[in-house]
């Protein structure tokens, strides 16, 4: 074997610039020869094309789909076709998607909680893409199942989500304000019925301690459509302060035989209190 390299090596230095020209020439033509001849062949392949799904606007009267997030992202086309068409809508499945128009399914099923795109519905969604050209073997998956409910829209005031937040030194609690307190939130019917108010995500403090605004994302539900989905927080915290209160000294649980004399009829008391509590706080 080192031999026949050695050999090798040495003819390919033994050629001259004109013969290295030609022999690469001779090459490159063999290979257009040959993928031509390949591209014009037929063969079995399988194209992955991404879906887009065609809905109508939401409102009265329209149904919504409960299992959207779980449909199909992408069908798996077998065919049979020439090698060129192949290549061809290989590229074309990066760049473009199938569409498939559900607005029938949803305006139709005003009684029905239940539905499905069969395969022959497919497969003239898939036809509108690829040419009478391409022989289509089979589209994965066949079917298409659909979940319907009512659409439903209301509106909810927001709930600040701090029952992992962490307090600051001498912070009581915080105070909550958001811009604008109320959102309004769309989908299935089942998913928002019974609901009273709508979370933002877990708030964190600022460990200052400080009045600050920051803007905070609500929560999210697959199926819901919550707007805004980001509201303004202003975060006020309700701090300890020293204060103080004139306290009336009483006098009690005094056996009868003991008089017991005070030089003061009240005291000053110094304390610590939460501001929003200092008012409620009477001397007696």
């Amino acid at each position: 074997m080192p031999l026949q390299i050695a050999s090798l090596i040495k003819y390919l230095k033994s050629l001259n610039k004109k013969d290295i020209i030609n022999f690469i020439y001779c090459l490159s033509l063999a290979m257009v020869f040959w993928l031509l001849n390949a591209l014009s062949n037929q063969y079995n392949s399988t194209l992955n094309f991404g879906v887009k799904y065609i809905k109508p606007a939401l409102g009265n009267g329209t149904n919504v789909i409960v299992n959207d997030y779980d449909l199909p992202r992408q069908l798996q086309i077998n065919i049979n076709a020439l090698g060129r068409d192949i290549v061809w809508y290989s590229i074309a499945s990066y760049l473009s998607h199938i569409e498939i128009d559900l607005s029938k399914k949803m305006l139709n099923s005003k009684n029905r909680t239940k539905g499905f795109i069969n395969s022959n519905e497919l497969f003239k969604s898939v036809t509108k893409k690829l040419t009478a050209n391409v022989n289509i073997l089979n589209v994965e998956p066949s079917v298409i199942n659909l979940k319907f409910d009512k659409y439903y829209l209301k509106k909810v005031p927001v709930k600040v989500d701090d029952k992992d937040a962490v307090l600051p030194s001498g912070v009581y609690k915080n105070n909550y304000q958001t811009i604008p307190d109320s959102v309004e939130v769309s989908g299935a019917r089942n998913l928002l019925v019974s609901r009273k108010v709508w979370n933002t995500v877990p708030v964190e403090v600022n460990e200052t301690g400080k009045v600050h605004e920051v803007d905070i994302e609500l929560s999210q539900i697959k199926g819901v459509n919550v707007n805004p989905n980001i509201v303004k927080l202003i975060i006020e915290p309700d701090r300890y302060t020293e204060n103080e209160r004139l306290v009336k000294i009483k006098k009690v649980n005094i056996p009868r035989n003991i008089k017991i004399t005070t030089f003061s009829k009240e005291v000053k008391v110094k304390f610590n209190a939460p501001i929003s509590l200092i008012e409620d706080i009477e001397s007696e």
